[in-house]
C-alpha cells in the first residue's frame, strides 16, 4: 500500500469523547483511524476536531492529505443545523480538493448536506445498532468500493437522521427497507465522495457505549432494534451489556439468533470491506495524480 496522508475529521464534541491514561482524547476518529490503518500500515494519519472550542480551520492544510474521512457522531443536531457549520466547513474544503472522501453516517450527511441535499430525521425513526439486510444495487455490485461484499449484508449502524434528498448526479450503491441510501456516491465535476450511513469502522463493544451515552434520545430507547429482532421489551441497558458479550464471542449462539445475526456482520473482513477498498482508492488515486505531474 502506498505511503499515503489522511486526514481524519471527528464528528463529536468534547463531552462525548474519552481520555485515555495519558489524557489523549479517544474518540470515533481513533477508531477510524486504527481500521484504516489495518489495511494500510504505511499510511499517516492526522485528526481535527471541528466541534472543539480550539478549532481553527485556517490552520489545516488541505492540499497536504491523499483522502479524507468522517466519522460519525453522538450529537444532538443533524449535520443541517448550524452548530454543524464547522464540521460542513471542513468537508467543503476536503471535497475542493478532488480527492477521496469518505463518510460514515454522519459523516455521510455532511457530504450529503453541503453538495445541496437535504438531511432531515427518517420518518421510520432511528436505526439502531443493526442495519439489516442491506441491499446492493446493481451499480453497488458493479462498483470497486464493494468488491469482496456479498450482495446482501449486515451492518452495525447508529443514526437517527437520514438523506432524504440527494445532490444531483449521487448514485446509490445500497439500501434496505428502513434506509433507501445506505450508501451512495458521487464521483463526477472533480468531487469524489463515497458515503455509507452505517459503520464498518466500529465494533460491537462501541455500540454497547453508544447505547449508554448518546446524546440523541432516540438512541437510549432501543426500539428499532427491537422491531428488527422482534423483541417485545428491550432495554438500553440489556442491549448494551448484550453487544458487550457479542465484542467478547461474536459468534454466540444464543446472540446472534437473538438480533438476527450473520456471517457479514461476525466476520469483521467482510464488515469492513468498504474501508480496505477505500484505502486502496485513496492510494491509486495518489499515484494517478503524481504520475499526471509535470
Amino acid at each position: 500500500m502506498s505511503d499515503v496522508t489522511i486526514l481524519v475529521v471527528e464528528g463529536n464534541s468534547p463531552d462525548l469523547l474519552s481520555r485515555d491514561a495519558e489524557g489523549r482524547w479517544q474518540g470515533a476518529a481513533e477508531q477510524y483511524q486504527d481500521r484504516l490503518q489495518a489495511y494500510a500500515p504505511a499510511a499517516r494519519f492526522e485528526i481535527i476536531r471541528p466541534h472543539f472550542p480550539d478549532f481553527s480551520l485556517a490552520q489545516i492544510a488541505f492540499d497536504r492529505f491523499d483522502g479524507f474521512a468522517f466519522t460519525g457522531s453522538g450529537v444532538a443536531w443533524s449535520a443541517s443545523d448550524k452548530a454543524a457549520t464547522p464540521a460542513c466547513q471542513v468537508m467543503e474544503k476536503a471535497l475542493a480538493t478532488g480527492r477521496p472522501v469518505i463518510g460514515s453516517c454522519y459523516g455521510m450527511q455532511l457530504g450529503v448536506a453541503v453538495l445541496g441535499g437535504v438531511v432531515g430525521p427518517n420518518p421510520a425513526e432511528a436505526e439502531l445498532a443493526i442495519a439489516p439486510s442491506i441491499h446492493l444495487t446493481n451499480a453497488g455490485k458493479a462498483h470497486a468500493l464493494f468488491a469482496g461484499k456479498p450482495p446482501i449484508f449486515d451492518a452495525l449502524c447508529m443514526h437517527r437522521d437520514d438523506c432524504l434528498e440527494v445532490p444531483s448526479g449521487m448514485v446509490r450503491l445500497a439500501g434496505n427497507d428502513h434506509c433507501a441510501w445506505q450508501a451512495g456516491i458521487l464521483d463526477q465535476g472533480g468531487v469524489r465522495f463515497f458515503g455509507v450511513q452505517y459503520h464498518p469502522e466500529l465494533e460491537f463493544r462501541h455500540i454497547a457505549g453508544y447505547l449508554r451515552r448518546s446524546q440523541v434520545d432516540q438512541f437510549s430507547k432501543p426500539d428499532s432494534l427491537a422491531r428488527h429482532a422482534g423483541i417485545a421489551e428491550l432495554t438500553a441497558s440489556e442491549a448494551a451489556a448484550d453487544f458487550d458479550r457479542l465484542q467478547a464471542d461474536p459468534h454466540a449462539a444464543d446472540l446472534t439468533a437473538k438480533y438476527k445475526i450473520s456471517e457479514s456482520l461476525t466476520d469483521r473482513a467482510c464488515h469492513e470491506r468498504e474501508l480496505a477498498n477505500w484505502i486502496g482508492w485513496v492510494a491509486d488515486h495518489a499515484k494517478q495524480t503524481e504520475a499526471a505531474r509535470p
